[in-house]
């Protein structure tokens, strides 16, 4: 493996990172001739990205026994002979009768071999004279002054000679076999969330005004879920699997409440192959990736309307009835995913979907009112059915033009674009008849393409690390204006314009712009918190303009206006950790009209948008979440919601 490149002050020479025998070190190639002219680093735990200024040094990233260090050379020249610091007695025992001439040869000794290890990268270690040096101190009755104190009690137990002579490139011969895949043990993290959408005791903000602060416990109470993530792997990265799931201990609905299997749950299972199933030739060899979703949801005591079409009594049309009930939903997608990446430009994915909606009902009484009869009340019972089967196949294209940087995470330069088309064939509840006392479902079929574009330029700016992001995004449904408003692209939300909620601004065609300014706070933090190491801290402030709509008129646009802040950091020195945090104003104010089946008794017909700041939060790998596929996250999301 390797990797790494870096050029000399004079570039002609190339700098690189190779675990040619098993450990990761620094050689050097002559560009002119080709020819490798040795090796720069002689360490035992890792050398890797590095760099080389214009006086010729060298800086590195050094793996070691207490984690990542960065190390310099004074030059980046090829080390003649790795022996040159082979250990050697720093006294011989014949010499310790004359106590002052030792120290003058410890203290020689010590300085020139800390400067030759400063020189050739290699951290020093405790001193492998220690014993020795105990001795002496204890005769000149100096015993802190002849030697550098270990660090750990282990230090004593290594064999530091052996390792100051080591030369990995002196390997016994050892036999080779066949690779037999070999998986990474189980990490298992813990994971806790809050979903604020149930409100079971009022707004947060009213109850908070208001000083009720146990209807906002009994609300955290409510919306927390807890749970764990697992991942592991195959050690050459073939195969990966990742899975998590959440269970909301106070989601339960009356009698339940205790019982684990009917709190709420999300939960996730992911496996990727990198390699070559099929023997295709490396450039057309897919990462295939199987993708299961599952959530519930509990809908306490809530308004349920229907409009059936008959009923076993004759009756037709006008036929409906109210009553209210204890829903479970379930929500459930499996995706198949085949993905070429032809070079770090360009993307092409092929994926496949298929989506199982689900929901059961308690009994409850309801009111039935036919056309020319008088209403009446009856009981339906208990049932459960499917409102939703969805089976979709998609062609996904990417572009990724970013420049590599040490910023590139929280300030991105250069240009992304993400497009898919999907074909659906799709089955979704449209009715109901009462038959005996039971609810029977009747669904209608849709099929259609869906089109969305999302397309991003990152211009720097002339003044230090500041950019200007420019961001269209769109979409279309043929045929969609007879569509069902369940099958809408939005506009909105955490992905779009961030003023609104996410089910604002909906319809079968979509269009939104964004323009954002981002500058430094921190450039370099500089700091830890436990385990976490912070790196830079960006802001950003940013105006957006779209819409959403069904039919031939777009109607006019809306308007919003936000900040954000960027954290960038990293968990135990290998996991990017990146936390943002928005607040979005929309300066236009709207009302929706609800669907009769979505409205509650009590409540108004209409909801009210606008004039209201709307915050996000997240803690997650990444601060773009549009990458790879997330287009299909977004519509998945929303019919989840």
């Amino acid at each position: 493996d390797e990797r790494d490149p870096a050029l000399s002050a004079t570039g002609d020479t190339l700098i690189y990172s190779s675990d040619r025998t098993g450990i990761a070190n620094l050689y050097a190639l002559d560009l002119r001739t080709g020819r490798e002219l040795g090796q720069v680093t002689n360490v035992t735990g890792g050398a890797f990205m590095q760099a080389v200024n214009r006086r010729g040094e060298l800086a590195y990233a050094l793996f070691t026994a207490s984690g990542y260090k960065l190390a310099r050379l004074r030059t980046a020249t090829p080390r003649a002979e790795l022996t040159d610091f082979a250990y050697r007695p720093l006294v011989a025992m014949t010499d310790l009768a004359d106590p002052a001439a030792v120290a003058r040869t410890l203290a020689e000794r010590r300085r020139a071999v800390a400067g030759a290890l400063a020189d050739s990268g290699i951290v020093a270690p405790p001193a492998a004279d220690a014993p020795i040096m105990d001795a002496i101190g204890a005769m000149t009755g100096r015993p802190d002054s002849l030697r550098i104190r270990p660090t750990s009690p282990d230090a004593y137990r290594h064999d530091w000679a052996a390792l100051r002579a080591y030369d990995d490139s002196q390997l016994p011969s050892l036999p080779s076999r066949p690779y037999r895949s070999t998986r990474t043990t189980f990490a298992v993290l813990p994971a806790i969330r809050f979903d604020t959408y149930t409100r079971r005791y009022g707004a947060y903000g009213d109850n908070l005004r208001n000083g009720e602060f146990g209807r906002v416990a009994g609300n955290l109470w409510r919306d927390t879920k807890v749970g764990a993530y697992l991942l592991s792997g195959d050690v050459l990265g073939k195969l990966g699997l990742l899975a998590g799931l959440t269970v909301g201990p106070g989601s339960g609905i009356r009698q339940d409440r205790l019982n684990p299997l009917k709190w709420e749950r999300d939960g996730f299972l992911q496996l990727d192959y990198h390699g070559n199933l099929f023997g295709l030739p490396d450039a057309a060899t897919p990462t295939l990736s199987f993708q299961v979703y599952h959530q519930t949801r509990n809908a306490e005591d809530r308004d349920f309307l229907v409009q059936p079409q008959f009923t076993t009594a004759g009756d037709v049309g006008g036929v409906f009835s109210i009553g209210r009930a204890d829903i479970i939903y379930t929500l459930t997608q499996a995706d198949l995913l085949a993905q070429w990446r032809f070079n770090p430009i360009h993307r092409l994915g092929l994926r496949t979907s298929f989506s199982f909606y689900s929901s059961a009902r308690q009994g409850f009484e309801a009111k039935l009112s036919p056309i020319r009869r008088s209403t009446r009340t009856t009981y339906l019972a208990a049932s459960s059915d499917r409102y939703f089967l969805g089976r979709s196949v998609g062609l996904e294209y990417g572009l990724t033009m970013l420049r590599a940087y040490r910023n590139g995470a929280i300030n991105p330069v250069g240009i992304t674009l993400d497009a898919n088309v999907t074909g659906e064939q799709d089955e979704l509840l449209r009715d109901y008849r009462i038959e005996n006392g039971v609810l029977q479902p009747i669904y209608q079929r849709y099929s259609f393409p869906r089109l969305t574009l999302d397309g991003s330029y990152h211009r720097q700016l002339p003044f230090g690390s500041h950019t200007l992001t420019t961001r269209v995004w769109g979409g279309a449904i043929a045929t969609g204006d007879s569509l069902d408003s369940f099958f809408n692209l939005y506009a909105t939300g955490m992905f779009g314009m961030r003023g609104y909620p996410f089910y604002a601004l909906g319809g079968s065609r979509m269009a939104a712009a964004q323009l954002t300014y981002r500058f430094p706070i921190v450039p370099h933090f500089d700091a830890a918190f436990l385990n976490v190491s912070l790196a830079k801290l960006y802001g950003s402030v940013f105006a957006d303009i779209g819409n959403a709509w069904s039919g031939s008129t777009p109607g006019r646009f809306k308007r919003d206006i936000g900040a954000e802040l960027r954290l960038e950091a990293w968990s135990f020195y290998l996991f990017p950790t990146r936390l943002f945090i928005s607040g979005a104003y929309g300066l236009d104010s709207f009302t929706v009209q609800l669907d009769p089946a979505f409205a509650r008794s009590g409540q108004a017909a209409e909801i009210k948008y606008g004039h209201q700041i709307q915050l996000h939060l997240g803690l997650l790998f990444d601060f773009d979440l549009r990458q790879d596929g997330a287009g299909k996250i977004r519509s998945g999301a929303a019919r989840a919601q």
